[in-house]
């Protein structure tokens, strides 16, 4: 477990070695930011999420406009007329008064539509479906974004550990070769090397700061949280996963829902070869002339389309070309995520046996390092070898933390991978 508190206004080795005692006794605190709750804030602030879940509520209210397009339409109107008297005609009086007034309750039912009604509605279910999924998918890229963006800013927070802990022990260094040039065991020179190592890393921190405060920044507007200056994280104990199922995975269903809807849209376009039938219905409130004792009618209304300039078999084409776009991307789509996985999970297991190893290598670096200044004290070696020994310790710690930070970023990347959020 890595526990991480970081103060710019800081920049002495007490907080590196606040750090080093954290991790070794496994202190916590309550309100360090971990993956988990950082995720959890991204879900609540990111756009990605908020339109995908519109886009699920676009969908429904799509599927309902396709259920309304199969039900009968019921509508109510009234027609004023007024007209010029015709002088002299009996058929004036006899087919209609000057003014007349029609009030129509009317009811259209459509009855068959070429099958693109029913080809539309399994469209629209289907929609509802893919907006899931998507929404899904969405999710777990904000897992591998917000990854991304907690292992920066903890590989930035550990840099400047691992340099604050250099600079104490610099300190410390010079120190000492104080004490002996005073009393003549030591040469000026030596002092000197190690006041000029140290002024370099008082650079490197400021570096390193500001590095990690643009990781900061970017993390905070990622995650939307208030602050992030304590942040825990874990090197990873769970086992690997061995295994994917890619048609399970939201993109995959997704893509295959497509390539269906797809075909649909097919049968929407090819519905123009056949006729369309309409019922309608029509009862008079109020009606005048000749029909005014005539309270109802109905018409059975069919509609066929003879020519459309090659629109419709030009429309079915295109279609069916989308159809196949599909059915490619889908299986690109498959053995890439196969491949991920595959090289995700290669990965993992390297950089677990790398850790492991350098972990052996932190020991014997750290003991070499103690030994060196003993060595030191008894005249057996010069003071550069043991600066030597201090940043081949240290530059070996780099690399452990900089591992365990990487492999805890392609734990979260192969978890996605398999579906799965932090």
């Amino acid at each position: 477990m890595g526990v991480v508190f970081y103060n710019s206004s800081r920049t002495t080795g007490k907080l590196a070695a606040w750090i080093g005692l954290s991790v070794l006794l496994g202190v916590t605190n309550a309100s360090a930011v971990t993956l988990s709750n950082a995720y959890q804030s991204a879900m609540r602030h990111r756009a990605s999420i908020s339109t995908a879940r519109l886009d699920e509520d676009i969908a429904d209210s799509s599927h309902n406009k396709a259920i309304a397009s199969l039900l009968p339409n019921l509508s109510l109107s009234s027609d004023h007329t007024l007209r010029d008297p015709i002088s002299g005609s009996s058929t004036a009086s006899t087919f209609g008064q000057r003014y007349q007034h029609t009030a129509t309750l009317t009811l259209t039912q459509p009855i068959f539509q070429g099958g693109a009604e029913y080809a539309g509605l399994g469209y629209a279910s289907t929609e509802r479906e893919i907006a899931n999924l998507k929404t899904r998918q969405a999710e777990l890229d904000l897992a591998i974004d917000v990854g991304l963006g907690f292992y920066k800013l903890a590989t930035a927070n550990a840099e400047i550990a691992n340099l604050l802990e250099q600079d104490d022990l610099l300190e410390r260094r010079v120190v000492f070769l104080q004490r002996w040039v005073r009393i003549g065991r030591s040469k000026p020179s030596d002092l000197t090397a190690v006041q000029s190592q140290k002024a370099k890393i008082a650079a490197d921190v400021s570096k390193a700061q500001s590095e990690r405060q643009v990781a900061y920044e970017n993390f905070l507007w990622l995650t939307g949280l208030e602050n992030a200056n304590e942040i825990e994280w874990e090197t990873p104990i769970t086992p690997i996963p061995r295994q994917i199922d890619v048609n399970s995975l939201p993109a995959v269903r997704a893509l295959q829902l497509e390539m269906e809807n797809a075909e649909r849209n097919r049968t929407i376009a090819r519905a123009d070869y056949w006729p369309s039938v309409d019922l309608k219905g029509n009862y008079y409130l109020q009606r005048a002339g000749i029909l005014a004792g005539s309270r109802w009618d109905l018409n059975l209304t069919l509609t066929w389309n003879l020519f459309s300039g090659g629109a419709t078999a030009a429309e079915s084409t295109i279609k069916a070309k989308e159809a196949q776009k599909r059915e490619i991307e889908l299986r690109d789509l498959k053995h890439r995520l196969r491949q991920d996985f595959l090289g995700q999970q290669r990965l993992l297991e390297f950089q677990k046996r790398t850790v492991e190893n350098l972990e052996q290598a932190v020991r014997y670096a750290r003991k070499n390092y103690l030994e060196q200044q003993e060595d030191f004290k008894k005249g057996l070696i010069t003071n550069l070898d043991v600066l030597k020994a201090m940043d081949d310790y240290l530059q070996v710690k780099r690399s452990l933390d900089a591992e365990k930070i990487a492999s805890s970023l392609a734990f979260v990347r192969i978890k996605a991978l398999v579906g799965e959020k932090p």
